[in-house]
């Protein structure tokens, strides 16, 4: 019953969760590890776990905003 009433907020909120999330770990991306002298490997590492996680993040908030295109006439 309260899944039926409030899906439509409750994607949204998850949606603009998602996103902030992106725009975080594109922070991470171009920032970087937070050390004072890092390495090239320990850059090249931060820059591949980021890039898949933002990936994923993408496949992620793309299926939601399609489940809430469909719930949306």
């Amino acid at each position: 019953m309260f899944w039926k009433k409030h899906q439509k907020n409750i994607l949204l909120a998850l949606i603009i969760i998602i996103a902030a999330a992106m725009i975080l770990n594109l922070s991470y991306y171009f920032y970087g590890s937070q050390e004072l002298y890092p390495t090239q490997e320990e850059d090249d590492k931060v820059k591949l776990f980021s890039g898949l996680v933002f990936f994923v993040l993408l496949l992620i908030e793309s299926a939601l905003v399609n489940i809430y295109r469909k719930l949306t006439p």
